[in-house]
């Protein structure tokens, strides 16, 4: 048996994939959130907001489970305030930074430390965004985030590389993706956000993913069927 463990379950891409999973009956998933939406006998679901350390305190790994594989995916996270630097509320940008960056980080190296004396395959894939390669005016909190979340992931992966362990990470980017965040956008204060005439164009030219056609190649991944080549990619790059 497989367990995965998936932040963000209750929507969007957590959601779908975690459905996806469960669909296959090797999978049994533990979804991590504040709230509950799935209700399946090999779902489990952990109450916590991982914006805070309080709510990061609720995360454990159950390691008296006897399994083949152990996986982790670092799905939480959100846009953030939309402001430009010198107008942005400092708390919102801690808030973030902690959900989106902070948190995973912690969450990875709780799942090394306690799957470390196991000789089970071990994946930890993060959610990552082109955000975090490219400026957008507006969202400086997020851009950081996945630009670190990216970074973090390939020093792990040289960490994991110099031990001969046998955990793989990755980072993806899922592009753009049909999810209530990209409907935040489009109602942004244009002040704020030079670009939302094109996220809007996007939206009514059908050109975001529907999120359960991206949990589908999470799965494929996730499932052995598709190995990237690399630590950090897109998922543009999976055809």
């Amino acid at each position: 048996m497989i367990r995965c463990y998936i932040t963000g379950t209750s929507r969007g891409i957590g959601k779908a994939l975690a459905l996806s999973l469960l669909e296959d009956a090797q999978f049994m998933v533990t979804g991590i959130s504040r709230h509950c939406s799935i209700h399946h006998p090999r779902y489990k679901h952990v109450y916590a907001d991982l914006s805070s350390e309080k709510g990061l305190e609720e995360v454990q790994f159950d390691v008296s489970e006897a399994l083949d594989q152990v996986i982790l995916v670092n799905n939480s996270g959100e846009l953030g305030e939309m402001k430009h630097v010198g107008d942005f509320s400092e708390e919102l940008f801690v808030r973030t930074i902690f959900l989106n960056l902070t948190a995973p980080c912690l969450l990875i190296n709780r799942f090394v430390q306690s799957f470390k004396a196991f000789s089970v395959k071990k994946t930890i894939i993060n959610i990552s965004s082109g955000a975090g390669k490219n400026p957008v005016d507006g969202w400086s909190s997020y851009c950081t985030s996945k630009a670190g979340i990216d970074m973090f992931s390939r020093v792990a992966d040289v960490e994991f590389g110099l031990k001969k362990s046998d955990i793989k990470i990755y980072s993806i980017a899922p592009g753009m993706v049909d999810t209530e965040m990209q409907e935040r956008i489009r109602k942004t204060d244009e002040q704020h956000f030079s670009r939302k005439e094109e996220f809007i164009s996007y939206h009514e030219n059908n050109a975001l993913a529907d999120p359960h056609l991206v949990a589908k190649k999470f799965f494929a991944i996730l499932a052995g069927l598709f190995v990237p080549e690399k630590v950090v990619f897109s998922l543009s790059e999976f055809k």
